[in-house]
């Protein structure tokens, strides 16, 4: 039977939502092998009662890459399949840079959503509103921690990078995408692996749970794609724009946004119908930019 679970080959406008191609590694159903070893879901009992279904493998290279090798081999998983670990090995961001912490410092997540019902040119807002679920779910953990938005996909708390989160689409039927997201939770300042990362620690919130904060991010983000697919992928009618842009740090700043061929410098004036960063540029027209290295330069 030919698989129907094939990366994307089609270019989008969103954001940081991008195609994925199926990571090596090997499975038990067609000779792959899975992470070395999964743990008793009891370790996690608030997630499993959310997760449609729950794997929770004791070290893996990536919680995306693992749940995408369970995806090959099992096109059927239902929407809410979630990979939890805090133990990972390849952990990777956008433009596959790396995402690192000790073991035992950080929580990774990647759950599986359903977005058959979202015209392609909305998906750019995904990212958008799984970092809303983060800052929502840290918010939840550790009250008046207040944590922004940095467009695209970053969570920054104190200025320090807390989450990442990367989107990569899977075709199939449904069409479907691979919400990863990586959370420092237990890293002190000397574990950090360069000096704009931040941390639940560094925050002075110390004890909390995976389970707790893991369970908190899907019940989060849950409500948030309901409500988006709800209003057909509408920003606007679901509320997302709105939420994005009270949380958006970027938004009024001065910006450098490095794309593959240029170099753009000017203000981050808004987000628009498709989630790109409006930027008035310096001495030119607006531009919007669907994927971009932004660097926050100064308030006006």
């Amino acid at each position: 039977m030919e698989n129907r679970d094939k990366p994307i080959r089609v270019a989008l406008s969103g954001c940081s939502c991008r195609s994925a191609r199926p990571p090596p590694g090997r499975s038990g159903v067609t000779g792959r092998r899975y992470a070395d070893r999964v743990s008793i879901r009891s370790d996690y009992p608030l997630t499993t009662a959310i997760a449609s279904r729950l794997f929770a493998p004791g070290v893996v290279d990536s919680t995306s890459d693992e749940l995408a090798r369970r995806l090959v081999d099992d096109p059927a998983l239902p929407d809410g399949t979630t990979v939890v670990s805090a133990a990972q090995r390849g952990g990777r961001g956008r433009l596959g840079r790396s995402w690192s912490a000790p073991d035992g410092t950080m929580l990774a997540l990647s759950t599986l959503v359903d977005v058959g019902s979202i015209p392609a040119s909305l998906l750019g807002w995904l990212p958008l509103l799984s970092g809303v679920a983060v800052a929502d779910a840290l918010e939840d953990v550790a009250p008046g921690i207040g944590a922004r938005l940095k467009w695209p996909n970053d969570v920054l708390v104190s200025g320090g990078k807390i989450a990442g989160i990367l989107c990569e689409l899977r075709e199939g039927s449904p069409l479907r995408a691979i919400v990863g997201i990586g959370i420092n939770t237990g890293m002190t300042e000397d574990q950090r692996p360069v000096s704009t990362a931040g941390s639940l620690a560094m925050e002075g919130v110390d004890g909390v749970p995976d389970d707790r904060l893991a369970s908190a991010v899907l019940a989060r983000l849950g409500a948030l794609v309901g409500d988006w697919r709800d209003a057909g992928g509408d920003p606007v009618g679901s509320g997302i724009a709105a939420r994005v842009d009270s949380l958006c740090q970027t938004l009024g700043l001065r910006v450098r946004a490095e794309l593959p061929s240029a170099e753009l410098m000017g203000t981050a004036l808004r987000i628009d119908g498709e989630g790109r960063l409006v930027i008035g540029v310096d001495g030119a027209a607006e531009q919007a930019v669907s994927a971009a290295d932004i660097t926050h330069l100064r308030a006006l």
